[in-house]
């Protein structure tokens, strides 16, 4: 809620110069206008499906968040800090690209915010400048304030009995197997990828030919898939195909194979960071026996573990096709067990003992088992033995109250006016 909050707030206050509006605050040379208010409640409204009396309860809180958030933004320009302009053009271009999702296209933004969509996306970026920029003031300012064992010490004795109890917290680590298709579904999808290459080189229209051959939902628009950053948004195959293309309008020679399918990708434009693509989408998607075969297999490693054959440690290494965790022998951490995504690993892990090793099942990312390394029960904190969350809590809560106390400063220091 806050981290929406902080977003809207930030998007809706730029709105300042652009309308003759009522100013509610000055804050050194940065205005808070009523339409940023309203705006900013609006929207959290819409977000929250809030009531009206609950808008109206949240009025104060708004206001006084624009006016800190101004403060804080002033003060990363009095500090000289400066914003990536590289990360700042790729953040604004994935969140452009989310929002442009959710509203179900750029037309209906458009529509909702009665503009065109340059200064609508103008506005977002320059609100984005404005939360990097408070970040990295806070950032430095947390990474600055530092905590003593006396300090720690104190701290527990006079909060230890309002701290709640440590829920309970699972150690797990996991071995994930993708499911395959078989051969003659892939061997079907190839096949149709070819014949697409062909009507191509024979001078088809790509965008035409997406509109009425692919499989895929960017078909509706001619395959065009806009611009993305070239890791993390695509499968890495299809990715490293894409970076190999090197002029607007180059087309990959061959199909390119990922978990989705086959592809046929032409490319737009690309810049160090991203690239603009189209692609043509030939669907290979696994079938139940398909899923079978890789759960009985996976199965199979589970019986070599338990019968002592196999170390888990030794077939995560080997067998897990999540790179990261795969160098991590299939280490997860230790989660809390009620933010534990997955109810039907939940479900599961409620019923296993410490070192227990479950049976295969197909999740969401592919077929999977997972170890029960070690359960922490829920307790109360101690300070030797919980000396590490002890000492975090301790610190986390300084530094709270020390950025409360910058905030009441930059009041005093800051010319602010509220009307």
């Amino acid at each position: 809620m806050k981290q929406l909050l902080y977003f809207c707030i930030l998007f809706f206050s730029l709105n300042a110069q652009e309308l003759v509006d009522e100013i509610l605050a000055v804050v050194g040379n940065e205005m808070i206008t009523r339409s940023d208010l309203i705006q900013t409640l609006q929207f959290l409204k819409y977000q929250n499906k809030l009531s009206d009396q609950q808008i109206a309860e949240q009025r104060p809180y708004v206001m006084k968040q624009l006016v800190d958030n101004k403060l804080l933004y002033m003060k990363s320009k009095l500090d000289s800090i400066e914003v990536d302009q590289q990360r700042l053009d790729e953040v604004a271009a994935e969140r452009w690209r989310e929002f442009v999702r959710r509203a179900g296209g750029e037309s209906a933004i458009e529509d909702i915010y009665g503009e065109p969509v340059k200064f609508i996306k103008k506005r977002q970026k320059k609100a984005l400048e404005e939360e990097f920029a408070i970040n990295e003031l806070r950032q430095r300012f947390m990474g600055q304030v530092n905590i003593s064992r006396s300090e720690e010490e104190q701290f527990f004795k006079q909060h230890r009995d309002s701290l709640p109890p440590q829920p309970e917290r699972l150690e797990i680590a996991r071995i994930l197997m993708r499911v395959e298709p078989n051969k003659k579904l892939l061997n079907e999808a190839y096949q149709k990828a070819e014949k697409a290459l062909e009507r191509l080189k024979n001078g088809e229209d790509f965008a035409e030919l997406a509109k009425e051959i692919s499989e895929g939902p960017s078909a509706k628009n001619g395959g065009y898939l806009g611009m993305a950053r070239k890791e993390g948004d695509y499968f890495p195959e299809f990715a490293k195909a894409a970076d190999q293309l090197q002029r607007p309008n180059d087309i990959s020679e061959k199909p390119v194979l990922s978990q989705a399918g086959y592809h046929i990708i032409k490319l737009h434009s690309k810049t160090d960071t991203e690239f603009e693509l189209s692609h043509i989408l030939f669907l290979v998607q696994p079938t139940e026996a398909d899923a079978q075969v890789t759960i009985d297999y996976l199965d199979s490693i589970r019986q070599e573990i338990i019968r002592g054959n196999l170390d888990f440690d030794e077939a995560a290494n080997k067998y897990n096709v999540n790179e990261v965790e795969r160098d991590k022998f299939g280490y997860l951490g230790i989660a809390e067990y009620d933010r534990i995504p997955d109810e039907d690993l939940k479900t599961k892990l409620a019923l296993m003992i410490d070192g227990e090793v479950s049976r295969a099942y197909q999740s969401s990312e592919g077929v999977q088992i997972v170890k029960l390394i070690k359960r922490y029960d829920q307790s109360e904190y101690d300070l030797k033995k919980d000396y590490s969350s002890v000492e975090q809590l301790a610190l986390n809560y300084k530094r709270q109250t020390e950025f409360a106390k910058l905030l009441d400063n930059l009041k005093n220091q800051i010319p602010m006016d509220l009307y």
